[in-house]
C-alpha cells in the first residue's frame, strides 16, 4: 500500500528521535516532501547497508535542505539523489527559469560550512550558461528547468553536484555555449574536450549525439569532472558501442562491452539474438533516445563515456528491467545486494505494481573501469503520482 501525503506515518518518528542540537525547522512544504519521500530514502540507505549514524545524518540533510550506485563484487551500493528547488516565484516574472531558490540554497549551504563545497565553478558557469546575455536571460524564453543539484552519500559525508541546461537558440546552440563556457573556464588542459568536439563534428555516429547540459562537482575545479550530458536519437547497440569507445580510440574495453551488451539486452526485454544494428521501438518523448556523459576534465586525455540505458522508455515494465539487473548482477557475483533492491522498488511502486508501471527506473548507467562494468539504477520517486493524494 502507498502511503499518502496527508497520513502520518512513521517517518514523523524519525524526526521525533532527532537530536536538539540540529534544530529541524518545520514547515507545511518540508513536511510534506518528507512525508512522500523520507521513507522511500531511507527504505534506500537501509537496504545499501548504511551505518545508523550515517543513515541519520543523510535523512537530517534530506529533510533540511535519489539514484543507486551498484558496487563492484560485494561492495556496498551507493546512494545519490538529485532535486530542482522550487521557488515560490518559479515561472513568474521574478524567476521565469526557476533559478533563485538553487542559488539560495547553494549559498546557504556553504555559509553553513559544508565539508568541501566550493562553488568557483558553478559560480562561472552559472554566469556563462545562465546569466545576462545568453539565451536563457531572454524575457520571450519559455518556461523550462535549466538548473538543479545533486547529492552523493559515501563513507560519511555528502557531496554535491549542480548541473546546468542551456536554452537551444539560433545561431547559439546549447551545444556551442557549453563549449565556450568551458573554454572560458581556465582550464590547463582541454585536450579531453578538443577530442569530444572532433568526435562530435567528424564521426559518422557522433554527429548524431548532440550535447544539451553540462555537470559539475561542487568542489575545487582541479578535482571536478565536466560532464557534457548528450543524446542521440539513434537507438541501436551499435551506435552505443561505437561512443563508449570514442569511435574506436579507447582500447582495452572489450570484456566490458560485452558485459554492457548483455546487460543492454537483459534490462530492454530484448531476445538474445537481437541484432546490433536494429533500432529499439520508436518514441516520439523529447527525452527518448540514448543518453551519455562525457567527462572532459582537464585531467584527462580523452573523455570518460557513461551510457544511460533508457528502460523508462523502451523497456517492457520496470519489473522486467529489475529482474534483468539483478539476474546481471548474479552473473557477475554481484548479488549481494539484489534482493534488497527488488525490495526498495516495492517501496517506491505504486498502487499498480512494478509489473505493470514502466518509470519507476528511469535509466541503468554504465561506465568502463578497469575492464567492468560500473552500475547505477536511477530511480523516480513519483512523487506526483494520482496514488499519493488519494484518500482511499
Amino acid at each position: 500500500m502507498v502511503t499518502t501525503a496527508n497520513q502520518p506515518t512513521s517517518m514523523n518518528k524519525v524526526l521525533a528521535q532527532v537530536p536538539e542540537k540540529w534544530n529541524l525547522p518545520r514547515t507545511a512544504d518540508s513536511d510534506w516532501w518528507w512525508q512522500v519521500l523520507g521513507s522511500q530514502f531511507k527504505a534506500m540507505l537501509s537496504a545499501a547497508g548504511y551505518s545508523i549514524f550515517d543513515q541519520s545524518s543523510a535523512l537530517v540533510f534530506f529533510y533540511q535542505w535519489y539514484s543507486w550506485k551498484w558496487g563492484f563484487g560485494d561492495g556496498a551500493p551507493e546512494v545519490r539523489y538529485s532535486i530542482e528547488p522550487i521557488g515560490h516565484y518559479a515561472g513568474a516574472a521574478p524567476d521565469p527559469l526557476n533559478q533563485n531558490l538553487t542559488c539560495d540554497f547553494l549559498a546557504q549551504l556553504f555559509r553553513s560550512g559544508q565539508q568541501g563545497l566550493d562553488l568557483e565553478w558553478f559560480n562561472h558557469f552559472k554566469h556563462a550558461l545562465l546569466g545576462p546575455g545568453t539565451p536563457a536571460s531572454k524575457a520571450e524564453v519559455a518556461s523550462q528547468s535549466t538548473l538543479f543539484v545533486a547529492f552523493e552519500i559515501s563513507s560519511g559525508t555528502i557531496s554535491v553536484k549542480a548541473y546546468f541546461i542551456p536554452v537551444d537558440a539560433p545561431g547559439n546552440s546549447a551545444s556551442d555555449q557549453i563549449s565556450r563556457a568551458i573554454a572560458s573556464a581556465s582550464c590547463p588542459n582541454l585536450a579531453a574536450r578538443n577530442q569530444l568536439d572532433i568526435f562530435l563534428r567528424k564521426d559518422v555516429y557522433g554527429r548524431t549525439v548532440k550535447p544539451f547540459m553540462l555537470g559539475i562537482d561542487c568542489i575545487g575545479p582541479a578535482e571536478s569532472r565536466l560532464k557534457v550530458y548528450s543524446r542521440s536519437r539513434v537507438t541501436t547497440f551499435e551506435l552505443v558501442r561505437h561512443v563508449m569507445s570514442v569511435g574506436g580510440q579507447r582500447k582495452g574495453i572489450k570484456k566490458a562491452e560485452n558485459q554492457l551488451h548483455k546487460l543492454w539486452k537483459l534490462t530492454l526485454g530484448l531476445p538474445d539474438d537481437f541484432p546490433v544494428d536494429k533500432e529499439l521501438s520508436y518514441n516520439s518523448h523529447e527525452t527518448a533516445g540514448v543518453l551519455f556523459y562525457f567527462d572532459v576534465a582537464p585531467k584527462s586525455a580523452l573523455p570518460d563515456v557513461k551510457v544511460y540505458i533508457p528502460v523508462r522508455h523502451y523497456g517492457p515494465s520496470d519489473a522486467v528491467a529489475a529482474n534483468g539487473l539483478v539476474q546481471y548482477l548474479k552473473s557477475q557475483s554481484q548479488g549481494i545486494y539484489a534482493q534488497k533492491y527488488l525490495e526498495t522498488l516495492k517501496v517506491f511502486a505504486t498502487r499498480e505494481g512494478i509489473n505493470n508501471s514502466n518509470g519507476l527506473q528511469t535509466y541503468i548507467s554504465c561506465a568502463y573501469k578497469n575492464g567492468a562494468l560500473v552500475i547505477t539504477s536511477y530511480l523516480n520517486p513519483q512523487c506526483y503520482h494520482p496514488s499519493w493524494f488519494s484518500t482511499t
